[in-house]
């Protein structure tokens, strides 16, 4: 969000804040980062656009570094429609609006089970409503294979 970032420019001056598209890929170089911190983010995306992120994700992070992640979890259950919620209860992330990709229009859904076994990262732990200041999102600390 251009407004957003603006804003981050004026008040936050010991920081560097950049927008990106909503499709990968970033600007920085293979392994720049040891810690990426996303906060409600793959909530508003479709499950293609995740794992495009997820694998950019791993491209820019460091090895053994770290990913923390919000997430619509178990407590979101409810808001997800009756025929995708036998999807989500097998353990896959479901998506509603997924025209609206990128939009809080946009809902993604996230199995407490869903980072267990992931190819790309290891999860480290798992917090349920641990998104502090974004009520009942759930938190993953996932760490670079």
């Amino acid at each position: 969000n251009p407004f957003l970032i603006n804003w981050c420019h004026e008040k936050l001056i010991y920081a560097t804040f950049y927008t990106n598209n909503l499709t990968p890929p970033l600007t920085y170089e293979n392994d720049s980062f040891e810690l990426v911190y996303m906060f409600s983010v793959f909530t508003h995306l479709t499950v293609e656009q995740h794992d495009e992120w997820l694998t950019e994700l791993h491209r820019v992070i460091k090895p053994n570094a770290y990913l923390i992640l919000s997430t619509h979890g178990p407590d979101y259950r409810e808001r997800i429609p009756k025929e995708l919620q036998a999807d989500f209860d097998a353990g896959k992330m479901v998506v509603q609006k997924s025209s609206q990709a990128g939009e809080n229009h946009c809902g993604a859904y996230h199995p407490a089970s869903f980072y267990q076994n992931n190819q790309l990262f290891s999860q480290l732990q798992y917090i349920k409503k641990g998104a502090f200041g974004n009520p009942d999102q759930d938190l993953y600390l996932l760490q670079k294979k």
